[in-house]
């Protein structure tokens, strides 16, 4: 099959504002196309359209009878491509291709998301290989496990106000060395813990550091009301070209490398990059206009139902991941700073009462997803229930309202995978699973080491009711690092063991390009984690 390239065709080291066109704004109307399967001969017919990404999202079974969703994005106005799938007929390959139908943009966004086109369809149960054009992809859950690779908090961060990371240099933004470095690896499974996007303000050209983001597509141009004779700002704040630039051209490498697990992040509100994220990477059909404003441009919030996959690490063992969404709501108090009325601890609830109900039967070891740590410690600033700042030497713990929802539901865990804090950090509380935080995938880092023990155990200052005075114990170990990263975990030989690896881009002068360093390792066993730093 030969591929025709598009006038929007894109290599991740082409300048993404120097190569996206007008044209692309220039629009052609798509009606979606049936799942059945497409026949030899219109194959041949077909050009290929120029993909920019194509990638597998692991799902529910209960959604792909595989648990496995490809996806493609693709210039607007071309046909959504065929995905070829093959397996095994008496032990020759044989491909059969099936017809992938367009996921459509979001209601009333207008122009945000009308210059790529999202093609989708299950991987049929029992595929070997698949291919989107040219492009292979994951075809198939791993039977077996031999690495799992894992970041999260990627995109290159724009502050309101001026402050912008370097997102023009690999050593301010090594996003796109992160995701090489992941892809060399070759894992079997990459899980993605959250936060995707960070261009939700224009780059000031009048900042002090404009230079570091200068070729970065800024969000829309609000609407202007010309009745009422004033600016309407849009009620979100991601565009697909802002996508392209954050996460498509940068995480490239990694598309290709494994079947991904993706956790929805608070940078994924619908407030904020959700139109987006529901469009590209919820791992979910129809699921695309989630967080479409109304008529009116209101967008309404509300957390996604939570799911399950079993992951085969060999035969006899098994890993169960929940994944709870945690986008919405305050870190540090269980209601709302301005209107308390809103119980976030509330809201949260439901969501680990179904993760327990899909983990209680779990035979091997069960971890929970959940993009903010239940149990992270984080240097920003943090109040009290009493809104009062912290007291002298007592660090915050993040995510209280998670800590309030999630009591007494946590026994089935293993493990607690996270981000949104931007760094490394494991935290032990006797009683509860080990909590790891994954979130210096790219984006501004936190606040530099130390980081101290709390000196209060989680929601010793909180009083919420139906909870005992001292919910949980004090924690006895902490270990943190603040370096951009990923990590690679190989399962050891009992169940239950596991060993982290915690890798860092080396810009070290005179170092070859792709040079990384080992920072750290941790053991995981049952319900303990101990991580170490190495001498560097």
């Amino acid at each position: 099959m030969s591929q025709t390239k598009s006038s929007l065709d894109i290599d991740s080291s082409t300048n993404f504002g120097c190569h996206l066109t007008l044209s692309a704004l220039l629009m052609l109307s798509m009606t979606s196309l049936s799942y059945s399967p497409v026949a030899l001969s219109t194959v041949v017919k077909q050009k290929d359209a120029s993909v920019f990404a194509a990638y597998t999202l692991v799902t529910a079974k209960e959604e792909v009878p595989s648990g496995l969703l490809a996806r493609a994005i693709l210039p607007m106005g071309v046909k959504c491509p065929l995905l070829q799938e093959g397996n095994l007929i008496n032990n020759v390959l044989n491909w059969h291709f099936v017809q992938m139908t367009q996921r459509l943009p979001p209601e009333n966004t207008d122009s945000a998301f009308q210059s790529v086109m999202v093609c989708e369809h299950g991987i049929t149960k029992g595929t070997l290989k698949a291919k989107i054009g040219k492009q292979e992809i994951p075809a198939r859950l791993p039977t077996k496990i031999n690495k799992i690779a894992v970041f999260g908090d990627t995109g290159c961060r724009m502050r309101k106000g001026g402050a912008y990371q370097p997102c023009d240099t690999p050593q301010g933004w090594p996003l796109s060395k992160i995701a090489e470095g992941i892809a060399n690896r070759e894992p079997q499974l990459i899980i993605f813990t959250g936060d995707f996007y960070y261009r939700e303000y224009a780059c000031d050209p009048k900042a002090e550091t404009s230079r570091n983001c200068a070729s970065s597509p800024g969000p829309l141009i609000p609407k202007y009301d010309v009745t009422n004779d004033k600016l309407v700002q849009y009620p979100f704040k991601d565009s697909d070209y802002g996508w392209l630039a954050d996460v498509f051209l940068p995480m490239r490498a990694v598309f290709s490398a494994a079947p991904m697990v993706v956790v929805r992040g608070n940078h994924e509100l619908c407030s904020r990059g959700g139109n987006g994220f529901f469009l590209f990477f919820d791992p979910r059909k129809n699921t695309s206009g989630t967080c479409a404003p109304n008529l009116a441009g209101r967008v309404t919030d509300a957390l996604t139902k939570t799911w399950k996959t079993d992951i085969t690490i060999r035969p006899g063992r098994v890993l169960s991941l929940a994944v709870v969404d945690s986008a919405i709501g305050q870190d540090y108090d269980p209601y709302d700073f301005k209107d308390p009325t809103i119980d976030y601890a509330a809201l949260y609830k439901q969501g680990f009462i179904d993760a327990d109900t899909l983990t209680s039967n779990s035979s091997n070891e069960s971890w929970l997803l959940v993009h903010k740590p239940i149990f992270g410690v984080s240097k920003e600033p943090g109040w009290n229930t009493d809104f009062s700042p912290p007291l002298p030497g007592e660090m915050n713990w993040s995510s209280v309202p998670l800590q309030v929802a999630s009591y007494g539901l946590l026994n089935h865990y293993n493990l607690i995978l996270s981000s949104h804090v931007h760094a490394i950090e494991a935290i032990q509380i006797p009683g509860v699973p080990p909590q790891l935080v994954v979130g210096n995938g790219g984006t501004e880092l936190d606040a530099p080491l130390p980081y101290d023990l709390p000196l209060k155990a989680p929601l010793e200052s909180v009083n919420y009711a139906g909870l005992p005075a001292m919910p949980y114990q004090q924690a006895t170990s902490k270990w943190a690092d603040v370096r951009f990263g990923y990590s690679i975990l190989y399962p050891g030989k009992a169940t239950n063991n596991w060993k982290w690896e915690h890798y860092s881009p080396d810009f070290t002068a005179g170092k070859l390009p792709g040079a990384e360093v080992l920072y750290a390792t941790c053991d995981q066993t049952f319900k303990q984690l101990i991580c170490v730093s190495q001498a560097q």
